[in-house]
């Protein structure tokens, strides 16, 4: 149950325009808040999990500090935490502010709701997941992910022939200029990311699925993983999955897809023996076969030609002005979801063309936070680093290769997030700490038991 409601969520706020509007966003806000009040109301999510307390303390105090930007403060206090509010107002309003009234720390209130309420739906999404994915939990979420990505990979594919004029399924013009959306995603950039998220926990989970199917079968092992249909089902999945980040032409979503196939293979490599060895050189082939029926991988080759000739560009100098940007307010930030209306008034390269984003995640989260949110954010990743660690050193289950698949998404995503802002779009916020809950989550030898006749534990994959 709790699987199907987190794939629910995933779900809504995958097709509904990736969550990116308010209107999208808000059930997937309350739905997050209601899963982590019923995971936290079970008996067994206390005690924490044994070396969550400081993963657990750190995301709390990204949220407290994300939480005094909207404080109302006096004029003194402001200045000493961020002297260049002055000079933005007089800057972009026709009256300046008073200097000693009472205002919060963010420019722009408004646009903190946003952004913050994306950070409070996937600090509470992280919760409720890890709380209660136990492994069968985790199973049956993966099998709902292949059938989001089935289905999403379909209208990726499908979209452009039916529906020629770019609006999302033939209806909707997304609001934002310059937009390329790809399925129900605006951002091509930002679709690439959840491909690269959900492709590597697919593939580790048919990794799985093999060790514990394939493995002990003494006779005609060809003709059983034939006629497996949910590895067949499976890998139908992945294939079509990488066919829609291929007619993304997302440079980064290439580079970075790359990046988290590696670190699944090479993880996967160390765990199996000569025939697992072999079954993934094989399903590697399969995969590219397929693909090269469902996209051209020649136009992904061309943007890359065109970044190498200068013809595409721009990130250098939009991560010249965020830097400027980030030296005028280095303590507490601008305020989260803030950038694109703070940054034309300190833009000093040609308004052609307007800033609306940091095009690198990193410098967004500290140009919008500061070191207010970035240092314990900072702190979370490492804590979490750590933790998923020793999650991986200590499972020695079918179920650890899923556990590299989410590693691996995490990876990826996070070389795409040097060149893109993936977490502007909530589905791919909310994909990225679901695929963190995986990779920590903590199996409960007291819940589901094991299929009789599993001797390792891995149940029905």
């Amino acid at each position: 149950m709790n699987a199907a409601a987190l794939a629910l969520l995933l779900a809504w706020t995958l097709f509904a325009f990736g969550g990116v509007y308010t209107w999208t966003f808000l059930p997937a806000l309350i739905a997050s808040a209601i899963g982590a009040l019923f995971a936290f109301s079970r008996r067994s999510a206390w005690p924490a999990p044994s070396g969550t307390r400081l993963l657990d303390a750190a995301l709390a105090g990204v949220l407290a500090a994300a939480a005094f930007q909207l404080v109302p403060l006096p004029g003194s206090v402001r200045a000493l935490l961020s002297p260049a509010a002055a000079d933005y107002f007089s800057r972009s309003r026709l009256l300046p502010s008073p200097a000693d009234g009472w205002a919060p720390l963010s420019l722009v209130p408004d646009a903190w709701l946003f952004g913050a309420g994306v950070a409070l739906a996937a600090a509470l999404t992280f919760w409720w997941a890890r709380t209660t994915l136990e492994s069968r939990g985790v199973r049956a979420l993966v099998r709902w992910l292949a059938w989001i990505a089935l289905a999403v990979s379909v209208i990726a594919l499908v979209q452009p022939a039916l529906f020629p004029s770019g609006k999302i399924y033939g209806l909707w013009t997304p609001t934002s200029r310059g937009a390329h959306p790809i399925g129900p995603i605006v951002s091509r950039n930002h679709f690439a990311g959840w491909v690269v998220l959900v492709w590597p926990l697919l593939v580790g989970y048919l990794i799985a699925h093999g060790r514990s199917h394939w493995r002990d079968v003494p006779k005609r092992r060809v003709a059983v993983v034939l006629m497996d249909t949910r590895a067949l089902w499976l890998v139908v999945a992945i294939a079509l999955l990488t066919a829609s980040l291929l007619i993304t032409e997302s440079r980064a979503g290439v580079v970075s897809f790359g990046l988290a196939a590696l670190v699944l293979l090479a993880r996967s490599w160390s765990r199996t023996r000569a025939g697992g060895r072999l079954g993934l050189a094989g399903l590697l082939i399969a995969i590219a076969l397929a693909v090269s029926l469902w996209a051209s991988p020649a136009a992904v080759m061309n943007r890359f030609d065109r970044a190498w000739s200068g013809a595409d560009g721009g990130r250098p100098e939009i991560w010249r002005e965020t830097r400027r940007l980030i030296a005028q307010f280095p303590l507490t930030g601008i305020g989260l979801g803030a950038f694109d209306v703070v940054m034309p008034v300190y833009q000093q390269a040609a308004h052609t063309t307007l800033v609306n984003h940091a095009h690198n995640q990193y410098l967004h989260i500290l140009a919008e936070g500061g070191l207010l949110v970035s240092v314990p954010a900072a702190i979370t990743l490492l804590a979490f680093v750590g933790l998923a660690r020793r999650r991986l050193r200590d499972d020695g289950t079918a179920m650890a290769h899923v556990r590299d698949g989410a590693v691996a998404g995490l990876c990826g995503l996070a070389l795409l997030s040097v060149f893109d802002v993936p977490a502007l779009t909530p589905a791919v916020v909310l994909t990225a700490v679901i695929a963190a809950a995986i990779a920590v989550h903590r199996d409960d030898p007291a819940g589901d038991p094991a299929p009789a006749g599993d001797g390792d534990g891995d149940g029905d994959l």
